[in-house]
């Protein structure tokens, strides 16, 4: 896997300067998730849809799968338990400012990981795009059944994988990329990985000041960035300060 540069749309608040300071992430677990069907699309109904879909050549092996409750507890039992940090690819998406950066007044932190960084499986279970399709879960199980005899493990992990990088269609407009850990809570990450902070539209001097001050005290070379007004009527764009 290359490196991974993506985006994370923060306030500015004690929450952040804190993990600004001590150069943390937080990955939270599904429940502490925004959406309710995020990370927690219900296995059984999933494969009931797939089930009976008219696409569906291999009911039987689903079906098995279905009829194995304890199997299925163990799957809702991981999901459960995993940390789910989410940023995205793009940094000048009006509505995450508005949503996630306090109405355009807080930043845009631009993280790179690196490849070691999310190769090691202790830390980093995978790193992907999250992937907006109506029925994913039930969709990849129709197209994956074979899988279930052929390579029992591999066809859970990829499972796995799926529901945890699959969001609805509504949710497009974040172009959200996901890394996902073995455990929630707060993460310590090396402070080279961050690269570049991006003021908002409405970013006070003050608190532009003091985030300044933050990285100037704690980091290395971080580059400074704001957000501009493109030509067009509603556009947003970035440059580096």
């Amino acid at each position: 896997m290359t490196d991974y540069c993506c985006f994370k749309y923060r306030p500015i608040d004690k929450r952040f300067l804190e993990s600004l300071i001590e150069s943390v992430i937080y990955f939270p677990h599904r429940g502490q998730l925004n959406d309710p069907f995020d990370c927690n699309v219900d296995i059984a109904i999933a494969l009931d849809h797939a089930i009976s879909s008219d696409r569906c050549r291999t009911p039987g092996i689903l079906q098995k799968f279905r009829k194995n409750e304890p199997e299925i507890e163990r799957f809702r039992e991981n999901v459960a338990k995993l940390g789910v940090g989410s940023f995205s690819l793009a940094n000048n998406e009006t509505l995450l400012w508005s949503h996630y950066a306090n109405d355009h007044k807080g930043v845009v932190l631009r993280y790179d990981f690196p490849e070691e960084f999310l190769n090691d499986e202790d830390t980093i279970l995978g790193a992907s795009a999250v992937s907006y399709e109506p029925n994913a879960i039930s969709d990849w199980l129709i197209q994956n059944a074979h899988l279930y005899y052929e390579d029992n493990r591999t066809f859970i992990i990829e499972l796995l994988k799926k529901v945890l990088m699959s969001k609805a269609p509504a949710w497009s407009y974040e172009q959200e990329a996901r890394l996902v850990r073995p455990v929630s809570g707060v993460f310590e990450i090396s402070r080279k990985i961050l690269t570049h902070v991006f003021f908002g539209l409405q970013t006070s001097k003050q608190d532009e000041q003091l985030v300044r001050n933050v990285i100037q005290k704690y980091y290395g070379e971080v580059r400074f960035g704001r957000t501009i007004r493109l030509s067009d009527d509603f556009g947003i764009g970035t440059v580096e300060l």
